[in-house]
């Protein structure tokens, strides 16, 4: 089973232009929006370092602080939460079934935002067998390569694969080669979800 970090194993805030944020930069809310919503591709593909994404934080979207500050406000503007409900339920489908399902990990995710959560939660990630990582990657979702390269290198076909993402467009080519696909909204619907593709959680 494949799944998801954002808004799956960690809750976020999708919108991180909140006021406080805001005001550490100098520049227009719609120019900030196109920079913090849009332009983060290259650096969740890490095209860009985080230190050039800084750079342009300062030259395109006026942030006013060192790079220090920067890092805390671009992680405290998404407001990550642990969603603990899931996380404790697949420890325990792991240990459950753990030698019948493997347990991957795809997210897209810069590594700001990686260290970040990985120093708030410690092993977090441990309940994963393999993790891939956009930014470790050069590639994200919905791109075709980044699914097709997962299962290069866990030597899996699509149809013993089951991927679990809040966002349907991240299920599209999933589905198109063979894939169980869960839109994640609530760990009710996963739940329920899971029988139907043969797994008991019983």
């Amino acid at each position: 089973m494949i799944f998801d970090l954002g808004g799956v194993l960690v809750h976020h805030n999708p919108d991180p232009l909140k006021p406080d944020f805001v005001a550490r930069h100098s520049a227009s809310e719609e120019t900030l929006r196109n920079f913090y919503l849009l332009g983060h591709h290259e650096h969740e593909k890490n095209l860009i370092s985080s230190e050039e994404f800084y750079g342009r934080a300062v030259a395109e979207a006026g942030y006013a602080h060192d790079y220090a500050r920067f890092r805390e406000d671009y992680c405290q503007a998404f407001d990550f939460q642990l969603n603990r409900e899931m996380y404790d339920f697949l420890q325990g489908l792991r240990r459950k079934r753990g030698g019948e399902i493997e347990f991957w990990l795809l997210s897209n995710i810069n590594e700001i935002h990686y260290e970040f959560i990985n120093s708030r939660w410690p092993g977090v990630f441990s309940v994963f067998l393999r993790v891939f990582l956009s930014f470790k990657m050069g590639c994200r979702k919905p791109d075709a390569e980044i699914y097709e390269r997962i299962l290069r290198e866990g030597r899996k076909s699509p149809y013993q694969c089951a991927f679990v993402d809040d966002l349907e467009i991240n299920g599209e080519h999933p589905r198109r080669i063979g894939m169980f696909f869960h839109r994640f909204e609530n760990i009710e619907k996963f739940k329920m979800w899971l029988p139907q593709i043969g797994i008991a959680i019983d």
